[in-house]
């Protein structure tokens, strides 16, 4: 696959993001999360890891959302291609929302497999969702020495899941999961405005993800 942007995505504007395309059939999944969720946690990790990666930001996060660059348009514009790209890849694309594993962790996983026409094993489900849930993750992140099935996937111990500060309950990777937590971050003025822009981007929205209906009401 062509790849969307050549720029680190904290680096690219929206105008660097290109629709992609796909390469001899292959099958591919876009997991997308509501982009409200997303950009907190993008600020939390520019902030508190960006100096794992050769990056940081020293505003807060009113500003941040608003910045042309590598913020809340540039996630909009990355999710509106992808979905574009699924829309017209139907046969070879699917698009699996966070908030619905949230739900219904196997059921999502099994559509996965079916997608890629892998075995059903029910067993095996069940044991991926209790090493990759939050709360399992949280606990190796916070105790790495306990974290023997996921040492071998070298993610255990590494700047992939290591928190900025262990006094410091926003700096880690497992930050606090759930959906609909952007509003404990954000102002009234700051959560419409992201309201507001989302609009602009139908497929993110309304039409093919669903994700313009305010969350306040629904928050876990």
């Amino acid at each position: 696959m062509h790849s969307l942007t050549s720029k680190h995505p904290y680096e690219s504007a929206p105008e660097d993001i290109h629709t992609p395309s796909s390469i001899n059939n292959e099958r591919y999944v876009l997991l997308v999360r509501d982009p409200r969720d997303v950009i907190v946690s993008s600020y939390f990790e520019l902030v508190k890891h960006g100096k794992f990666w050769g990056f940081g930001y020293t505003g807060d996060i009113s500003q941040y959302i608003r910045e042309p660059i590598g913020s809340y348009e540039t996630l909009l514009t990355f999710m509106q291609r992808w979905v574009e790209f699924c829309i017209c890849e139907s046969e070879n694309a699917i698009i699996v929302r966070y908030e619905d594993i949230l739900r219904n962790p196997a059921a999502q996983l099994e559509i996965i497999l079916r997608f890629f026409r892998f075995p059903i094993d029910r067993d095996k489900i069940f044991r991926v969702i209790y090493v990759a849930s939050f709360e399992n993750m949280h606990r190796l992140e916070r105790n790495p020495i306990q974290g023997k099935l996921l040492r071998r996937s070298n993610i255990v111990g590494t700047n992939i899941l290591r928190p900025g500060s262990y006094d410091d309950p926003e700096s880690f990777k497992t930050r606090r999961g759930g959906h609909g937590n952007y509003i404990h971050y954000l102002s009234k003025q700051d959560r419409e405005y992201l309201r507001l822009k989302m609009r602009e981007f139908k497929h993110v929205s309304n039409n093919s993800l669903g994700y313009e209906s305010p969350l306040e009401n629904s928050v876990q």
